[in-house]
């Protein structure tokens, strides 16, 4: 059973916490009633403590939005609206707000681009606070010109990055990324991993699943990202994304060696349910692989990344183990496969149906029988054990053959 709770979200920052909190109470398709609401005060709440973000505060109490108006009836008996401090806020924004550009000003007026570039920073942090990302977006674009070294344009770039993440602008993100890759300092560790994040996310969102697993899987040691960058995703997180989108779309072969690297060793170890699930697929152990990915559903279920391609990557996963398990077999009874792959016979038969028709399974459905058999040859792994017999078979006949020969005086 999975042990993640919304409340998990909390440990994220800035403007990921708010958006992964609305994305839970808003577009998750697999959350209860109950937990959006939970997830809607936990919103609430975070952008009360933390943010200056009147808008979205605001947003949350809306009907007929993005939002179920069930989820926000529910939520306005617990957490009702703070209209002292929307008025509060609204006026410490505005003034925080003059003298931040006041300050540009100023600055720009010197010709120091330090000041200027330390305050077009300040700004935009200043713009991601109030809800503003756009604006800030455009802050760290406007800073491009007064980058004065390498480490400055690695930092600029991961800057430019992040926001376009949270505006899931991906390919500003993809933009960026290679940017980095020919004028960012890639001696920085740190900087390097979070920009493969990003990249990785971006991928993902492409349904490039392979290039994304790649990002993920082939990062630094977790103790370099740890938790430096929760304004978009955590260490675990990487272990969850990487190990779903490689168990997809990777070969075993491949999936074994990451399960002895050292460094996404060191992210499975955050997230023991993704190190069972390639462990056990790579041990042909298909029916506790899915029960490790099932374990982490509601945490999938519940990401604002991974979320919406959560299905079609655990569909893709049961239907990699069931074309494994097959793979020797010449044929098969669906309850075996059922059995072995820990789903349903129902869903034994459709998958395998699903499977035949795309031509990833070159076998037929005997349904009358529940039986599943091969056609035009059979897979790969079956050919080359019957070639491997045959062969077996000819050599053995030959070897007696000669034998035979030797034994009557044929052969000197």
């Amino acid at each position: 059973m999975s042990t993640y709770t919304v409340r998990d979200v909390l440990r994220y920052s800035g403007p990921s916490k708010s958006l992964r909190l609305l994305y839970v109470c808003g577009r998750s398709s697999g959350a209860p009633k109950q937990t959006k609401v939970d997830a809607l005060c936990l919103l609430r709440e975070s952008l009360v403590n933390d943010t200056l973000n009147v808008h979205m505060y605001k947003a949350t109490f809306a009907r007929g939005k993005e939002i179920e108006d069930d989820v926000v009836d529910a939520a306005d008996q617990r957490c009702p609206v703070d209209e002292d401090w929307v008025r509060e806020t609204t006026e410490k924004a505005s003034t925080q707000l003059r003298l931040l550009e006041s300050n540009l000003q100023h600055s720009k007026t010197t010709l120091q681009k330090s000041h200027i570039l330390s305050t077009y920073r300040s700004l935009a942090a200043h713009h991601l606070s109030a809800g503003s990302t756009v604006d800030a977006l455009k802050c760290y674009l406007r800073s491009r010109d007064f980058v004065g070294g390498v480490s400055e344009m690695g930092t600029m770039c991961l800057d430019v990055v992040t926001t376009s993440v949270h505006l899931r602008n991906y390919q500003h993100v993809a933009g960026y990324c290679t940017k980095f890759e020919r004028t960012g300092d890639m001696k920085d560790v740190v900087v390097e991993a979070k920009i493969k994040c990003c990249k990785g996310l971006a991928l993902m969102s492409e349904g490039k699943y392979r290039e994304a697993g790649s990002c993920f899987a082939y990062l630094p040691p977790a103790t370099v990202l740890g938790d430096h960058f929760s304004s978009v995703l955590l260490a675990d997180d990487v272990a969850l994304y990487g190990s779903l989108l490689c168990l997809a779309t990777m070969p075993r072969s491949t999936l074994s060696s990451l399960t002895s690297s050292p460094s996404f060793k060191s992210y499975l170890s955050l997230l023991p349910h993704a190190s069972d699930a390639l462990t056990s697929f790579c041990k042909c152990k298909y029916g506790p692989c899915l029960a490790s990915i099932s374990a982490m559903r509601d945490r999938m279920l519940y990401d604002a990344h991974l979320g919406p391609h959560a299905a079609k990557l655990i569909g893709m996963v049961r239907e990699k183990c069931v074309v494994s398990y097959f793979g020797p077999y010449s044929d098969c009874r669906l309850s075996s496969i059922a059995e072995t792959v820990g789903i349903t016979v129902d869903e034994a038969e459709e998958v395998c149906a699903r499977l035949a028709r795309s031509g990833d399974l070159r076998a037929r459905l005997d349904l009358r029988a529940g039986v599943l058999r091969e056609v035009g040859g059979g897979s790969k792994p079956g050919r080359k054990a019957r070639d491997l017999a045959e062969d077996f078979l000819v050599q053995s006949e030959a070897t007696m053959m000669r034998m035979s020969l030797l034994k009557a005086g044929f052969l000197g």
